[in-house]
């Protein structure tokens, strides 16, 4: 679909839309300074209620609404065109909506998924999708409809849709989060708080580092080299198509085990994991080597 895409609308308009896409990760990054992969953790460890979760899908709200209103309301005219180079306000915004559901929302789903040990429903929803989206792509370009707006309308379309079905088939505890210690409810923010502080320095500069590198590129080479730069990611992440898919089922497992004070499980788990990828990962990017002057 990327190449499609890539092709279709031209290294212009595609450097364009990586842009948009590219920037707001890296706010992704700021604004959710770790609480994604404690609330992975959390819900690995054992089962939890619907409370606990819906309480994590309100702080993705708040994390929806905070630059919707900011970037929408507050910020001038101006400062929109000098941040997102002449992009206008109404397409920014679309970016962002279409950015959050697909790296931000998508991931939470898959997350809670995985932590229920429900990769092939998970992952077979995620297939659905991006079937879903190449038709959707192939579609707009028939009719010739095939822009930005109508790329982003789809994408945040699509994953909000496929947030709603895929959580639909999970189950939850009843009642409210105890500690085990004395029964009483747990000090779910003292939690939270306490995994996410290490973990903010790194969000902060992660955002920093995808924004600004985005930015540079597309204010001193261009849209055409950020289109290139966008295609060569694409094809490097082929080197990552194992991790990425065992990536979460491993730390659903390592955060059970250690949650549940089994250190050997723990280390038999990390050392046969770890090699594996290291492995595939550095076959298929070799493999892929002698091929980088084509690609």
């Amino acid at each position: 679909t990327g190449m499609l895409l890539a092709r279709w609308l031209g290294p212009a308009t595609y450097g364009n839309m990586a842009f948009l896409l590219g920037t707001f990760l890296g706010i992704r990054q700021l604004l959710d300074m770790g609480s994604s992969a404690a609330f992975f953790t959390f819900l690995s460890q054992r089962p939890r209620s619907k409370r606990f979760v819906r309480s994590f899908f309100v702080w993705l709200a708040i994390q929806f609404l905070i630059p919707l209103c900011v970037v929408g309301l507050l910020f001038p005219s101006q400062w929109v065109e000098t941040i997102w180079h002449g992009e206008q306000r109404g397409l920014v915004l679309l970016a962002f909506a279409a950015a959050f559901m697909q790296n931000s929302v998508w991931p939470v789903i898959q997350q809670a998924g995985e932590s229920q040990r429900q990769t092939l429903w998970v992952q077979g929803v995620g297939v659905v999708v991006v079937g879903v989206h190449l038709l959707a792509v192939v579609l707009l370009w028939w009719v010739d409809m095939l822009g930005l707006y109508a790329i982003f309308a789809a994408i945040a379309l699509e994953y909000l849709l496929a947030a709603v079905v895929a959580h639909k088939q999970f189950p939850y505890i009843p009642g409210i989060e105890v500690d085990a210690a004395d029964g009483v409810p747990e000090p779910m923010f003292r939690k939270y708080l306490g995994y996410c502080l290490p973990l903010m320095p790194y969000a902060w500069v992660s955002c920093a580092y995808e924004f600004v590198d985005r930015w540079l590129l597309q204010n001193y080479g261009g849209s055409v080299e950020q289109a290139y730069y966008a295609v060569g990611s694409q094809f490097a992440a082929i080197a990552l198509i194992a991790t990425a898919s065992i990536l979460r089922i491993f730390w659903k497992e390592i955060a059970e085990a250690h949650h549940q004070g089994n250190h050997v499980r723990t280390g038999m788990l990390y050392q046969k994991v770890s090699r594996l990828l290291f492995l595939v990962g550095a076959i298929i990017a070799g493999f892929l080597i002698p091929w980088a002057e084509d690609l």
